[in-house]
């Protein structure tokens, strides 16, 4: 299984999204606390943006059924309604090799990968979108790319069971976990841990960055998620169930977007792209004697 390196994709991605975000209190920016984290998971927004996938003309074309990919809604700041801010797209390069990004062609990249938990195997998808950061003064500086997304650990079913956020500006690692999941933690661990809210969650004190957000229902059939992001900052504020009531008043404008498999950036010179199942661990490298970091992370029961 290939392991993922440091590539310019996460130096962007670091150097932009995290570094010059934080604050002077040692790196905790705008969310500091779990609480705060999973109250953010009740919001609303207002006036929205959906960005659904283009249906293929061959239906599993990508290797899995396109209804596991993400539906993103993106917020609309109070008289944005014109700005092209909070559009993500198609990484392009110019003639000089800086990155850029095409706003009218709204671009998801996707990575397959297998990871091995307890002793079974389960199949995971990676989802990332770019946004030029560059045509933005809510954060006062030009800061070039910045990149958003998810992946999602699945049961043999097909069923979400994990879902880990790519990025926060809290710089906590900020995760999802199926109704299934947790209820199967309560029957094996019982109660949660002091300062946890869930059974799933490891020890606070070992691992205080660490944050299950909330539970997510399962649908009838298999899907991916409502994916819903903040403006300026596309912090995922939260992850919703098609089958769970919405929180926003109003979608604006539907968009579809393009699903292109991760390899595709190597034409625009990033050639480090096999993202496998490390896709996060550049920030949370795992270690040595374990072979996957959602080992450490969560408290998995023996099977799941």
């Amino acid at each position: 299984m290939k392991i993922v390196r440091i590539n310019l994709i996460v130096i962007v991605f670091f150097t932009c999204c995290l570094r010059e975000l934080e604050s002077a209190g040692h790196g905790h920016s705008i969310h500091t606390s779990a609480d705060s984290i999973r109250q953010r998971t009740t919001e609303n927004f207002d006036v929205v943006n959906l960005f659904k996938p283009i249906h293929p003309k061959t239906p599993d074309s990508p290797g899995f059924d396109i209804y596991m990919t993400p539906l993103i809604i993106q917020e609309i700041p109070p008289g944005g309604a014109g700005d092209m801010t909070d559009r993500f797209g198609l990484v392009t390069a110019d003639s000089s090799g800086h990155l850029h990004i095409d706003l009218t062609h709204p671009v998801v990249y996707y990575s397959q990968s297998y990871v091995e938990l307890g002793g079974s195997v389960y199949q995971q998808i990676s989802y990332l979108w770019c946004y030029d950061m560059g045509n933005t003064e809510c954060l006062a500086k030009n800061m070039g790319i910045a990149v958003q997304g998810i992946r999602m650990t699945m049961y043999g079913d097909g069923f979400p069971a994990i879902i880990e956020v790519l990025d926060d500006t809290s710089n906590h690692r900020i995760l999802y976990v199926s109704t299934t999941l947790e209820e199967t933690a309560v029957n094996v661990f019982g109660k949660p841990l002091p300062g946890r809210k869930y059974s799933i969650e490891c020890n606070q004190e070992d691992l205080p960055d660490v944050v299950v957000a909330r539970v997510v229902n399962n649908g009838p059939e298999p899907s991916g998620p409502f994916v819903y992001i903040k403006s300026c900052s596309h912090d995922i504020t939260t992850l919703l169930c098609r089958c769970e009531n919405s929180q926003f008043r109003d979608i604006q404008e539907d968009v579809l977007y393009e699903l292109l498999p991760i390899e595709e950036l190597s034409f625009v010179g990033i050639n480090d792209t096999s993202w496998s199942r490390e896709i996060l661990n550049n920030k949370y490298p795992r270690s040595k004697e374990e072979k996957n970091q959602l080992l450490r992370t969560l408290r998995l029961p023996p099977e799941f």
